[in-house]
């Protein structure tokens, strides 16, 4: 659970709770840099990186916002120090058996989404429990993007609307998007001080609202991201009129 302070409860009022978000994506930039920066090794910051996901979810929980989207690892972060890979999924390994079961206890509905050909079994055994676990009965739904991009998502969608021989009049955006592994966010926060989107949901994206934080990830406080909730309900969200 959250520990909501003075400064925090007085930016929450400030929340217009019928304008919230449905659908938050986040690009988590800035485990490694924070941990550098600090001289300390990249899983010490990939850890701090967790405590801040775990507290983002139950913040937008407790906020009433009902889907959230993490771009947890890319399909090009394979490229990295082997050592590093294999403690990422080593710490989502641990996570998910630490964490199954408060977060069915608290309705939090985590689903893991990306290209599972190349994840070893023990690991998608893990990531199907707590799917079937968590599914029944949610409050929030949590969208934990491992091994994707969105180069690979409408691939998949491609290939599955030939396979089920869609007529090609009948190909239009709405049925593209029911092909595709996520819905479209309303909000995409992206932390590190870094303004791109990184190969992450670029079909959903067309008329996401884009906020970008110089904050590392490990850094980004439940008060940033009120003020970027904030700042999205400033805006005037056209959807390309």
């Amino acid at each position: 659970m959250i520990t909501i302070d003075n400064e925090l409860e007085k930016l929450i009022e400030l929340i217009n709770r019928d304008k919230l978000p449905h659908h938050v994506a986040f690009i988590m930039d800035g485990n490694r840099r924070w941990a550098k920066i600090r001289n300390l090794p990249s899983y010490v910051g990939h850890q701090k990186g967790f405590n801040i996901f775990k507290n983002i979810i139950d913040l937008s929980k407790y906020l009433g916002i009902k889907e959230l989207s993490f771009f947890a690892f890319s399909k090009e972060n394979w490229a990295r120090n082997k050592k590093e890979v294999e403690f990422i999924f080593n710490l989502m390994e641990y996570l998910i058996k630490r964490e199954l079961s408060r977060l069915k206890e608290d309705k939090i509905y985590v689903k893991f989404i990306g290209d599972k050909s190349n994840i070893k079994n023990e690991i998608l055994n893990l990531f199907e429990l707590m799917e079937n676990e968590t599914s029944k009965d949610y409050i929030i739904k949590v969208n934990v993007m491992v091994n994707y991009s969105g180069k690979y998502d409408i691939e998949q969608a491609v290939k599955r609307i030939i396979q089920n021989k869609i007529e090609v009049d009948k190909i239009n955006e709405e049925l593209i998007k029911s092909y595709l592994l996520v819905s479209e966010p309303d909000l995409l926060i992206r932390t590190g001080n870094e303004y791109r989107i990184s190969n992450f949901l670029l079909y959903q994206l067309a008329y996401t609202e884009l906020y970008f934080s110089s904050k590392l990830w490990p850094d980004f406080s439940l008060i940033d991201y009120i003020h970027a909730l904030l700042d999205y309900q400033k805006r005037e969200r056209r959807l390309g009129k």
